[in-house]
């Protein structure tokens, strides 16, 4: 056993040296690093001014949009700029706006709230100073107005004219921002892509829908020029070409076409009309 274990552990001289030099090479290699440290002073990274412009960039942020200036407005017909002069930051102004352009109206000053993204500690401030005409009738909250019943096409209707029929003035702004986005009416039961209108109102104004009829397909172009010269040519070819004649020696009377032999000419005067 003890002979066994003497001849595994047996090298050579010249494996003895390489193993050796293999492990002063690695006990180099972890002193290097260490030493390097002190032949190499260190030198701080200075990130004060990035950290300054970090601050900076989030008190602007935090800072209001605007000066703040508090005047009476119409939150339905004041623009979106003015509402920066308000206080209000852009997000504020932008979401005010897109409400607004998908129908959405403010009848009382506390629908003002609904705003998402305006914060409580604003509307408070500008609560006071928000002016709606007509915001304490309560016609103005019913859901539907009395109606004027007319023929009307939904596809030319007016804003007014849609008031008119008795339709909420948040479905009228609906109505007309779906046709500025391009959709169209082509028969009455499309009303019913309108969102907001309610299938009872759908019914009373489905038999009153008039929608113009589109235009006719246009015809079919012409055939081509190059077609038309070729097919004048054959009716006349066909329309002046003499008779062939009858009898037994008929075929030899055929002339061969310019690039085919005499047999297959007789051939095909041979043959009757109907298999040609």
């Amino acid at each position: 056993m003890k002979k066994q274990w003497k001849t595994f552990f047996y090298f050579t001289r010249t494996e003895r040296n390489g193993i050796v030099t293999l492990a002063l090479f690695c006990l180099v290699l972890l002193v290097i690093p260490a030493l390097f440290r002190y032949w190499q002073p260190a030198n701080a990274v200075d990130f004060t001014a990035f950290e300054q412009l970090i601050a900076d960039t989030a008190t602007a942020r935090r800072a209001p949009a605007a000066p703040r200036a508090l005047f009476y407005f119409n939150p339905n017909t004041l623009p979106t700029d003015s509402f920066r002069l308000l206080g209000l930051d852009e997000r504020t102004a932008g979401s005010i706006a897109r409400y607004r352009d998908k129908g959405g109206r403010f009848f009382a000053p506390r629908d003002f709230a609904k705003i998402y993204t305006l914060s409580a500690e604003d509307y408070n401030r500008i609560e006071p100073y928000i002016r709606i005409p007509g915001a304490g009738q309560k016609a103005h909250r019913t859901p539907e107005a009395p109606a004027k019943l007319t023929w009307f096409d939904p596809n030319t209707v007016t804003y007014e004219d849609l008031i008119t029929l008795g339709l909420p003035a948040k479905t009228a702004h609906i109505w007309v921002n779906f046709r500025k986005k391009g959709g169209a009416f082509r028969r009455p039961e499309d009303l019913l892509k309108i969102y907001g209108l309610s299938p009872t109102k759908y019914e009373q104004l489905a038999p009153w829908v008039r929608i113009a009829e589109t235009q006719a397909a246009p015809s079919a172009p012409p055939a081509p020029a190059k077609f038309a010269s070729i097919k004048k040519r054959l009716f006349a070819w066909t329309s002046t070409a003499p008779p062939l004649p009858t009898g037994s020696n008929s075929t030899a009377s055929v002339r061969p076409l310019p690039g085919r032999s005499p047999a297959s000419a007789t051939n095909s005067a041979a043959l009757p009309a109907s298999s040609r």
